[in-house]
């Protein structure tokens, strides 16, 4: 189901054919928060797109021209406060597509 999309991205729930993009970056988390989400196999990848498809706060992070997955944002949820997080493929960083995503998250959140 997508959520909402920018110029550049579709942002929707995960699907299984995202397991290979998916493994692409959580075979090698970047930054240690993501460490515990490592993944180093296929099947493993199916599991965890399974997984994440059924978890409204896991959004897939995809490029509109192919919809090829390059990240996930998720979030978090305190009483009253939300909390946004990403994490994308190394090889998309730089680019703004973080940015791009997560405005188009809080842009959805607060208007829909």
């Amino acid at each position: 189901m997508e959520f909402y999309s920018t110029e550049r991205l579709i942002v929707r729930s995960f699907e299984e054919s995202d397991a290979a993009g998916l493994l692409a970056y959580f075979s090698e988390p970047r930054v240690n928060c993501f460490a515990d989400e490592k993944i180093t196999t296929f099947d493993e990848a199916i599991k965890t797109v399974k997984e994440k498809s059924h978890d409204d706060s896991q959004l897939a992070v995809c490029l509109r021209e192919n919809d090829l997955i390059i990240g996930n944002l998720f979030t978090m949820q305190e009483e009253d406060t939300y909390s946004v997080g990403w994490n994308f493929n190394g090889n998309f960083e730089g680019k703004g597509y973080a940015s791009e995503a997560a405005a188009g998250l809080l842009d959805y959140l607060f208007n829909e």
